[in-house]
């Protein structure tokens, strides 16, 4: 996935969403470009998204607020960081 607008939305201790653009999905049905959120603060586990950086993305549906969320914890991280889960997950599809 390439991330195509990372914006701060919320309190500074609050949100941050990026517009991704998907190049490859495992599991689910995907758009070409989804909406991800996730905490603003590293430190507690969010995900420093920027600008035309590849990353794979492990995002759950968060109910009632409609909206796809992820964190490190979930083992999102840069594409260049994960050889382990392109080996494990094995071939995946467009979206």
């Amino acid at each position: 996935m390439r991330v195509t607008n990372p914006v701060p939305v919320g309190a500074t201790f609050g949100e941050f969403r990026a517009t991704i653009a998907v190049e490859q999905t495992w599991k689910g049905a995907v758009a070409d470009t989804v909406d991800v959120s996730t905490i603003a603060i590293s430190a507690a586990c969010g995900i420093s998204f920027r600008e035309g950086a590849r990353f794979i993305v492990y995002a759950s549906p968060q109910v009632p607020q409609g909206r796809l969320w992820t964190e490190r914890c979930m083992r999102t991280r840069p594409l260049s960081d994960a050889q382990w889960d392109l080996a494990t997950l094995g071939p995946a599809t467009p979206p």
